[in-house]
């Protein structure tokens, strides 16, 4: 592609459908992210802030090298390397027989880039970027992480759930030396799924089901989570953090998760601190709850509930700090204000059939809603805001 020109370049909302109350996502074109002068990247970091999902169209030739020299010009003060670490530091320090909620992933790191990984299912065509021989991924599920999962019965019908809300973030040791969540998640389009679209259900107990396209994405916004909180809570939130586990991934690795996707489960199957491996105290990161958009002002709920070891509670700037330490307490405050959230727009049906489709039962009133089944073509490069979505 020809050198990226600030004056070519398009930035256009995601059309949701009429009705939809979805406002964010959007696309980009007229992009080389492998020649990117600072005007026109400061366009696409102006437009990744303001629409918080931006998909970059037409990537093809993108190296992961230059994908990750992008995510370092977007983020410079995260460290250099892939979020769960080095894979090879990561074998030495966890003990064989630990499980991790990320070891169903088979996801090999790029040889001459190990900071991207790969993530799919099925064979690999090789030689890819330094892949050689026969690689083979595998996709996790539900299946694997969820108490109650579905039967294939099911999935042989098109059916599926979502396998676990999250953002980006190792909520421990590797976050970046401030007070704040890596910014940026890449994702860069190979090859995508061909198929019907799937239908997503929730199980449990509200009849909630969405139809998304094959490998799409579910992304939801963080202002509208924290939009559709009490008055009372958000003022809570405002001034209270969120303090994660040491080794979050293998503290709650046998744990499993709810029908709907949204946190764990407290069934007294944590990992004790003292069989966690070593970890010195100044890794454990302690973050806000509600953070700003830097771009909008908006408001944010940011908390990754999965890892969420305590709540440092104030009522008020002034007020006195409570330690929520009660685990099944700290993660039912957490549900009670990230569920409502967590729900399709159920009348963005009528939207475009790359977007979200979604189906709500007739007995059920319709939502200001937070979904969005993001779908993507060979080529996209689709950046999103770990503190934003």
């Amino acid at each position: 592609m020809p050198a990226t020109s600030a004056s070519l370049i398009r930035i256009e909302p995601v059309d949701h459908g009429v009705g939809s109350t979805l406002a964010f996502g959007a696309t980009a074109t007229g992009v080389d992210l492998e020649d990117l002068d600072e005007a026109s990247f400061r366009i696409i970091e102006d437009a990744l802030y303001r629409f918080k999902v931006l998909v970059i169209k037409n990537q093809k030739h993108l190296t992961p090298v230059k994908q990750f020299k992008f995510v370092q010009r977007l983020d410079p003060d995260a460290p250099k390397e892939h979020s769960a670490g080095p894979r090879k530091e990561t074998q030495e320090r966890y003990r064989p027989n630990q499980r991790t909620l990320l070891e169903e992933y088979r996801t090999p790191d790029m040889p001459d880039c190990p900071e991207v990984r790969m993530i799919g299912n099925g064979k690999v065509e090789t030689p890819h970027y330094g892949l050689e021989g026969e690689v083979f991924l595998k996709q996790a599920s539900h299946q694997h992480q969820h108490k109650n999962p579905m039967q294939q019965e099911e999935l042989d019908k098109g059916l599926s759930r979502w396998l676990r809300w999250h953002m980006d973030a190792s909520c421990f040791r590797r976050d970046p030396p401030c007070a704040a969540p890596p910014k940026v998640t890449t994702l860069h389009c190979i090859k995508n799924p061909v198929g019907p679209p799937i239908t997503v259900k929730w199980d449990d107990g509200t009849g909630t089901e969405m139809v998304v396209p094959a490998g799409a994405t579910g992304f939801t916004d963080s202002a509208t989570t924290f939009k559709m909180m009490s008055p009372a809570d958000q003022e809570l939130a405002r001034n209270s953090k969120v303090e994660y586990w040491p080794h979050p991934y293998v503290q709650n690795g046998m744990c499993k998760i709810g029908n709907a996707g949204l946190g764990l489960l407290s069934e007294g199957l944590e990992i004790p601190l003292e069989d966690l491996p070593p970890y010195d105290e100044k890794e454990i990161k302690i973050y806000p709850l509600a953070w700003h958009n830097p771009v909008t002002g908006e408001e944010v709920l940011s908390v990754h509930s999965v890892c969420a070891r305590r709540l440092h509670l104030k009522h008020s700037p002034t007020s006195e700090v409570r330690i929520l330490d009660d685990l099944k307490e700290v993660r039912d405050l957490l549900f009670k204000w990230q569920r409502p959230a967590v729900e399709p727009n159920s009348r963005s049906f009528l939207g475009r059939p790359r977007g979200l489709l979604s189906i709500a039962p007739a007995n059920r009133s319709l939502l200001v809603s937070d979904i969005w089944a993001a779908s993507y073509e060979e080529g996209d490069m689709v950046a999103f805001c770990n503190r934003l979505v």
